[in-house]
């Protein structure tokens, strides 16, 4: 499917004229359970095309498989340190290449979820209090990839990508994670958001960035 998607947006988007007038990155956040394909999904678009890569790095969060600091109150400081990255994303995005679109392989509307998840009332209620903030100083997605990948699938992918951290994901979480996010996607407008499963026409794929992009 990846492929498919690779050589597709080499046609499309080179054959059409990105607005620069307006002063602002449009951005496109990708929605999907850990391991289901964003960052391929957002290299593939990236490399073929006006779109900007905001990738996010695990290894950057000092937190990131380190269970015995969770463990010791290190929760806020975990979801806190991806939001900062995220934010610096974009940021940079803007800075370095005014008037492109960015794509980004994760989104703050999956940031916000995790975090609810995982924090007591008090750490999300200071969590909240960032993430608003952060928000606030940002444009609105202009729209939202989600990737719909069974989870037995995913559960396959993890364990051939072999983060020691993430083998210890057992199926049912995995299922558990897949659900929420949907939840997530359904409570976003239908016409900001594309769903891309394994049946997916590519070609639909394209024609939405590019209508969301006019």
């Amino acid at each position: 499917m990846f492929e498919k998607l690779y050589s597709l947006t080499v046609c499309f988007f080179f054959g059409e004229t990105f607005l620069e007038d307006k002063g602002e990155n449009p951005r496109f956040e990708i929605l999907g359970v850990f391991g289901s394909g964003k960052t391929t999904i957002a290299n593939s678009l990236s490399n073929s095309s006006p779109l900007v890569s905001m990738l996010e790095d695990h290894t950057l969060n000092p937190y990131w498989g380190k269970n015995k600091l969770l463990d010791r109150g290190g929760k806020l400081a975990y979801d806190i340190s991806f939001l900062v990255q995220h934010m610096h994303l974009v940021q940079s995005g803007m800075l370095e290449f005014p008037s492109r679109p960015l794509i980004c392989d994760w989104s703050f509307q999956t940031d916000n979820l995790w975090a609810s998840l995982r924090l007591s009332d008090d750490s999300m209620a200071a969590y909240s209090g960032v993430f608003e903030s952060f928000i606030g100083s940002l444009p609105s997605p202009r729209g939202y990839l989600y990737i719909s990948v069974d989870p037995f699938e995913i559960y396959s992918r993890i364990q051939k990508r072999g983060r020691i951290p993430e083998l210890e994901i057992d199926q049912a979480s995995i299922a558990a994670a897949h659900k929420l996010v949907k939840q997530k996607v359904d409570s976003i407008p239908i016409e900001d958001i594309f769903v891309i499963d394994e049946s997916v026409d590519l070609n639909e794929i394209i024609e939405f960035v590019n209508e969301k992009l006019r």
